[in-house]
C-alpha cells in the first residue's frame, strides 16, 4: 500500500487491505496514535469493511476474463476483492470494468475454477480522520486496526502523515514524459507504444522514489505546498530507474552501459537539487505561510547541498 496522507484542517481517509484469505471481516475498530507516541489522538472507533459481498451467479473455468455475480452493488473499478471455491482454493481479483448487467471484467484471469454461489467479498477496512483531529502537519500518524475474519481476531498497523497537500500518485503525465526527458524520451515513448505499454507505472514508481530522495535529503514532503517543480527529476527518475534495470538504452551508449547509467545518475542528480534550489513553496516554518526571507532560506540551503 502507498503512503496514505491527510490534508491538514481538512482531514481524509486512511484505509488498510487485510491479506487474510477466511472471508469478510465481520467488524473493525481501529485507534490512531500521535507521531512517536503513545498517546491516543483517536480512541477506539469503528472501521468501515468494504460493503462488497456477493456470489457467482454463474461457473467460471480457470482462465477466464469475466465473472458474473448475483449482485453488482458495491462493486467498483479499483480495490481488490477476494475470491473463495468450495475446495478451499481462493485469488485476489481486480476488475477493469464493472457493467449494469453484474458482469465484471477482471484485469487478469483467474487460476481456479469456481461455480456458482462461490463467494467474492471486499476485505479492505477504511475510516475517515476528521479536521479537527488533522491540525498538526507531522509524520507517521499510528493506526492500529483490530479487525475479525471467521472468528479469529487479527491485529495490523498502518502510518498516515498530515500534510499541505497530498504527494501526487504521479507528477507528469505520460504525454509530458517526452518533453520532459528529451530524445531518451521520445525514444522511450516509441518503445512502450511497440510493446503496448502505456508508462504509468514507471512514472508512478519514480514519483514514489523522488519522495523517498527527498526525504533522504532531509526535505519533508509534507511541507511542500506544491509539486509541479519536479517534474522534470520525475522525468530523469524514470531513465534512471531503467538504466538501472538494463530496460532502456540509448543506441549510442549500447557499448558502454555503464557509462549510460552514470549520466542518468548525474542528469537526475542535477534535475533534482535545481528543483530543490528554485523551489518557493517549501514552508520551513511549518505555519502556513512562506515569506520572503524563507523563501530564501529555501534557495540557499538547498543550492549549498
Amino acid at each position: 500500500m502507498g503512503r496514505q496522507e491527510v490534508i491538514v484542517d481538512v482531514g481524509g481517509g486512511v484505509s488498510y487491505s487485510p491479506t487474510e484469505t477466511g472471508g469478510r471481516p465481520s467488524s473493525a475498530t481501529l485507534i490512531i496514535y500521535k507521531p512517536g507516541s503513545t498517546t491516543e489522538l483517536v480512541a477506539s472507533a469503528s472501521a468501515t469493511v468494504d460493503p462488497g459481498n456477493t456470489t457467482l451467479a454463474a461457473n467460471a473455468a480457470a482462465g477466464a476474463t469475466t465473472l458474473t455475480l448475483t449482485s453488482g452493488a458495491n462493486f467498483e473499478v479499483g480495490p481488490t476483492y477476494l475470491l473463495r471455491n468450495q475446495s478451499g482454493q481462493h485469488e485476489w481479483v481486480q476488475f477493469s470494468a464493472v457493467a449494469a448487467n453484474h458482469v465484471v471484467t477482471l484485469f487478469e484471469p483467474i487460476e481456479y475454477d469456481y461455480v456458482s454461489t462461490d463467494p467474492l467479498v471486499g476485505v479492505g477496512l477504511s475510516a475517515t480522520v476528521a479536521s479537527a483531529k488533522a491540525d498538526t502537519i507531522n509524520e507517521a500518524y499510528r493506526v492500529a486496526w483490530t479487525y475479525t475474519v471467521d472468528g479469529e481476531v487479527y491485529y495490523a498497523k498502518t502510518f498516515f502523515d498530515v500534510v499541505y497537500s497530498k504527494w501526487p500518485a504521479v507528477i507528469l503525465r505520460t504525454d509530458e514524459f517526452e518533453l520532459r526527458a528529451g530524445r531518451a524520451g521520445a525514444d522511450i515513448m516509441q518503445k512502450a507504444g511497440r510493446e503496448g505499454r502505456d508508462f504509468a507505472d514507471e512514472i508512478t514508481q519514480a514519483s514514489d522514489d523522488l519522495r523517498d530522495d527527498l526525504e533522504a535529503n532531509d526535505a519533508r514532503p509534507a511541507l511542500f505546498l506544491t509539486h509541479d517543480q519536479f517534474k522534470r527529476a520525475v522525468a530523469l527518475r524514470v531513465l534512471l530507474n531503467m538504466a538501472e534495470t538494463d530496460d532502456y538504452v540509448p543506441r549510442n551508449w549500447k557499448d558502454d552501459p555503464g557509462g549510460w547509467l552514470a549520466e542518468c545518475r548525474q542528469n537526475y542528480r542535477k534535475a533534482f537539487d535545481d528543483a530543490l534550489a528554485r523551489t518557493r513553496t517549501y514552508d520551513w516554518s511549518n505555519d502556513g505561510l512562506i515569506d520572503s526571507a524563507e523563501s530564501e532560506r529555501q534557495h540557499h540551503v538547498w543550492l549549498s547541498r
